[in-house]
């Protein structure tokens, strides 16, 4: 995840027709963070960084 124009993780989910749960926390430093469900199944979206995909979870 990603707050910038070559993010395209979001359009992804919405045209995979998945229910947005939340889109990012309030968190520091910042954390993009994007969770949705399809099917009942929760999907949860990181950083890319693996530090900051560990604080973040």
């Amino acid at each position: 995840m990603s707050v910038g124009d070559f993010d395209f993780l979001g359009r992804a989910y919405s045209a995979c027709n998945v229910k947005k749960i939340f889109w990012g926390v309030r968190m520091r430093p910042d954390s993009p963070i994007l969770a949705g469900k399809k099917d009942g199944k929760c999907i949860i979206s990181l950083q890319g960084s693996p530090a900051a995909s560990m604080i973040t979870l």
